[in-house]
């Protein structure tokens, strides 16, 4: 990022002064002018829950499916939808696995009310993000228990039974609507401005849920953690005032919120906020324990409750009792009974019984059996999945009301004789959870940024891809093998047919640049076969090269020993055969082939021959010739015809020699006279038997083509 540009945002993000919105104004301007945000239409099928939205909670389920049916009674309109803001995914792999798992777990606790992950997901949103889910919902069929819907879907919500007179929600679902798109580099250089982004929207959005304390003290949290210096310290202070800028309900005692938050919220990363967080966000734990949720509305604690919980005086100088303090919040959150949001179960009187002496060895065993049972969950490789959060939650909340004397006004009215009991249960169901841990309801590999790499970018580890370079216009020609994809960065080799390995390190998000080899790889000839292969050991070569000498020769003894006149010899169209032009003497008309020459597997004896001086023979082939047409080449050799009468022979073979080469030829054994035609003679019967022994050596070999006459 521009560094003149994170100067401008980080001024603006801390400028005490500003309202929030007036803030959050200047802070899109800004990114949307410097190109790190900008407006795209996005299906909700790409869209997540931003893993801090309201202050770590995200969403609740039960939340989703009320805020659907409420639009849904009022009429699903496009211009309705208020200002909807979300980042992008992390493209480091190990911030990515975090946003995903987030979203995983959420949909885990959600009792299929929340479609999976797919992992192909790109934007975390910041607002909107009950109606995005809802829609997700819908696309995937999820199971709904909200009666309204429950009763037009029949359990299972689905587009076609919902869409009736809905066709902004047909348009939600399928084309999807504008978002602010906030890039992912403005996350990394400023992790806290999702938390502002959210404060800004959720004052004015048309569809918002209430906040709870829980969420509330999240957000104080967040803010003091943000605003913590290198040694560790912060100004809560500040963070209350942070937290209250978006005016949430509650503000008339976010101080005594801030005062629970700095003394009993676990320590480092607040665990005991999260576990409350989930506590006060679930539809149900097991059974007949629901934590925090009817169908339309969180529960809220009230300032007289939680003030009473956080300034309770135990009178005890060895512990503050913060896990008993989280528990009696626990009991609330899990109420079965409210009146107007406010939870109504243990009350102000239950908690000051407490602090009487009778109450405190109770209350120590309490705490001391509590925290025990977090250190055990805290062993468990599960220990941040909702089946831990189950488990700590029914255990809090049964201590809680054994302690209070009100277990019958619970959802699990059953009295425990003692906290041991509750404890025993506490590891009862641990073994169940271990034994039986259940099958997922996401995709497995969403859950695993390197999985989910291979996945979105097709690479699997072993195979060969080509790779180009970011700012080459060309692709490096080496061939590189993938050896690992971890979760931010993946690993390739390069072998040269010569010399060591070459190694390449890129970030995940650069896969997109390979493309799979699927040819074979180079390989380098074994030198025994090179050795093989070398032009002075080459057979083929060779056989060229004794080609190429008895064409010369052939040429060569031709031109030197055939002494003819174009018209010395005649022949005619549609006459097999060659006459004499003129009168020749004995002996004085001597004809010789020339031609292609072939080097051929095996000799026959229907073949004309030349023989080397090794004695290798190469078969000579008449040249293509085309008396219609005028081309070609006239070899008057081939145009010899045998004849069996042997007093009309008037030419006879015999083999001359050049350059120790043996050529055939023909020299007329009689006197010929002007229009006799050149005929040798050839016995039929021999001809045949040496056929026919042919045949039962080897199938007929194909003949050379005569040329056309």
């Amino acid at each position: 990022m521009d560094p003149h540009v994170v100067a401008e945002l980080t001024k603006l993000k801390d400028d005490k002064q500003l309202p929030i919105n007036t803030k959050w104004a200047k802070l899109k301007e800004t990114m949307v002018q410097a190109g790190l945000a900008w407006p795209r239409t996005e299906v909700p099928s790409q869209v997540l829950c931003h893993p801090k939205n309201r202050a770590g909670i995200m969403l609740n389920a039960w939340d989703v499916h009320a805020t659907g049916a409420k639009m849904l009674e009022l009429g699903m309109a496009m211009n309705k939808i208020q200002e909807s803001v979300a980042f992008e995914v992390s493209t480091k792999g190990s911030t990515k696995h975090q946003q995903l798992q987030a979203n995983i777990q959420l949909v885990e606790s959600s009792h299929n009310q929340l479609a999976p992950v797919t992992g192909q997901e790109r934007l975390l949103s910041c607002s909107s993000s009950h109606l995005v889910a809802f829609c997700r919902a819908v696309l995937h069929g999820c199971q709904t228990q909200e009666p309204s819907l429950k009763a037009k879907t029949n359990g299972q919500l689905s587009l076609a039974a919902l869409a009736n007179s809905q066709d902004g929600l047909v348009t939600m679902c399928e084309q999807g609507w504008t978002w602010l798109v906030v890039s992912s580099l403005v996350e990394e250089a400023f992790p806290d401005l999702p938390t502002l982004v959210q404060q800004a929207l959720n004052t004015t959005q048309a569809v918002s849920q209430g906040q709870g304390e829980c969420e509330t003290m999240l957000t104080i949290a967040t803010h003091y953690q943000h605003g913590q210096d290198s040694n560790g310290s912060g100004d809560m202070a500040q963070a209350i005032q942070l937290a209250a800028s978006s005016q949430p309900e509650g503000s008339n005692y976010m101080q005594t919120m801030g005062y629970y938050v700095q003394n009993f919220s676990g320590g480092v990363g607040w665990p005991l906020l999260h576990l409350l967080q989930h506590i006060s966000s679930w539809a149900s734990l097991a059974a007949n324990i629901c934590l925090g949720k009817q169908f339309s509305t969180t529960l809220k604690l009230g300032e007289e409750y939680f003030s009473t919980v956080a300034y309770l005086d135990f009178k005890e100088k060895s512990s503050s009792m913060p896990w008993v303090r989280a528990a009696l919040l626990a009991a609330n959150l899990s109420a079965p009974r409210s009146i107007d949001g406010i939870a109504k179960c243990l009350t102000k009187a239950d908690c000051e019984k407490l602090k009487s002496k009778h109450q405190k060895a109770l209350v120590i065993q309490c705490e001391s059996m509590l925290a025990m049972n977090w250190a055990t969950l805290q062993g468990k490789p599960w220990k941040d999945t909702p089946k831990a959060y189950n488990l700590m939650g029914r255990c809090m909340v049964r201590m809680a009301l054994h302690i209070a004397k009100k277990e019958t006004k619970g959802r699990d009215t059953k009295n425990y004789e003692s906290l041991a009991e509750i404890s025993t249960l506490f590891s009862e169901e641990l073994l169940e959870v271990e034994a039986a841990p259940g099958a997922p309801s996401v995709e497995p590999d969403a859950a695993d940024p390197a999985k989910l790499a291979m996945k979105t970018y097709r690479v699997e580890p072993g195979c060969h891809y080509t790779y180009k370079a970011k700012d080459s216009k060309i692709a490096d020609p080496r061939v590189w093998k993938l050896q690992h994809v971890g979760p931010d960065k993946s690993n390739f080799e390069h072998q040269p047919l010569i010399g060591p390995a070459v190694g390449l390190e890129v970030e995940n998000e650069d896969l997109k640049r390979f493309r799979k080899f699927d040819r074979d790889l180079p390989v380098l000839v074994p030198t025994a076969t090179l050795e093989k292969l070398h032009p002075s050991q080459s057979e083929q070569l060779l056989k060229e090269a004794m080609k190429a000498e008895a064409q010369q020769i052939l040429c060569q003894h031709y031109q030197e020993k055939v002494k003819l006149d174009a018209d010395s010899l005649l022949v005619a169209q549609n006459f097999n055969g060659i006459l004499a032009n003129k009168s020749f003497g004995k002996g004085k008309l001597v004809l010789f082939p020339v031609g292609p020459v072939a080097v051929v597997k095996e000799v026959k004896a229907s073949m004309l021959t030349m023989t080397s001086p090794l004695g290798q023979e190469l078969q000579i082939l008449a040249p293509k010739l085309d008396l219609k047409e005028g081309t070609g080449c006239l070899v008057p050799y081939f145009h010899v015809r045998p004849t069996p009468e042997q007093s009309l022979a008037n030419m006879e073979p015999f083999v001359a020699k050049s350059s120790n080469w043996q050529i055939p030829g023909y020299k007329n054994s009689t006197k010929i006279d002007i229009g006799d035609q050149l005929l040798f003679y050839k016995d039929k019967d021999k001809e045949k038997d040496k056929k026919e022994e042919e045949a039962t050596v080897s199938p007929p070999a194909k003949r050379a083509k005569a040329g056309r006459t």
